[in-house]
């Protein structure tokens, strides 16, 4: 749900993610970790900290009855003009199926999610419609941002177990995957 809050006079247009009920065990697993709203909030500002994109948080709402979670809310500033890897993927195979410009999305990708693990930031859902960016010109890409940041870990630094299995939640067809793990490689500490 997108809704428009003002502050200071300033119209601030924000993304709205509401998550359902849950069973009694969720709730009560909450009670100790914090609700998904709680986390996600909790997650994205780790993430602006270290300079890592994603949606600037706004804040969380939740409402408990008792020891169980009846509503919980995530709010995040609206990001206009963006568009998901997912859909720019199927964007490019569709209608623009030059390799210059395949390589230059994996690369702009591949970096991002680099300086995220880096950060010591496990996504834990990182699939190819969690990875926001915009389409800067023809052939370049920029603005990754990660959304949907409930499941997420931080942690002091990654293994690289860690860090393939946030990979390995990403799709890419043939032998795109290939590259784009040899691209994430070729910076990694």
């Amino acid at each position: 749900v997108r809704l428009v809050f003002t502050r200071g006079g300033v119209a601030i247009p924000v993304a709205v993610k509401a998550f359902g009920r849950q069973s009694p065990l969720k709730d009560w697993n909450d009670l100790l970790r914090g609700s998904r709203a709680r986390r996600s909030w909790l997650a994205g500002a780790f993430l602006r900290g270290k300079g890592v994109g994603t949606p600037p948080p706004v804040g969380f709402l939740e409402r408990w009855e008792g020891v169980r979670l009846a509503e919980s809310y995530y709010l995040a500033e609206y990001q206009d003009q963006t568009s998901s890897f997912k859909d720019e993927l199927i964007h490019l195979f569709h209608d623009e199926p030059e390799c210059d410009k395949f390589m230059s999305l994996l690369e702009c990708v591949a970096e991002a999610v680099r300086t995220m693990h880096e950060a010591g930031f496990q996504h834990n859902d990182l699939g190819n419609q969690n990875i926001l960016l915009k389409r800067v010109d023809e052939t370049a890409w920029g603005g990754v941002q990660f959304i949907d940041l409930n499941r997420s870990r931080i942690k002091e630094t990654l293994s690289l177990g860690d860090r393939a299995r946030d990979i390995s939640r990403l799709y890419l067809p043939s032998d795109f995957l290939r590259v784009f793990e040899e691209m994430y490689c070729r910076g990694a500490s």
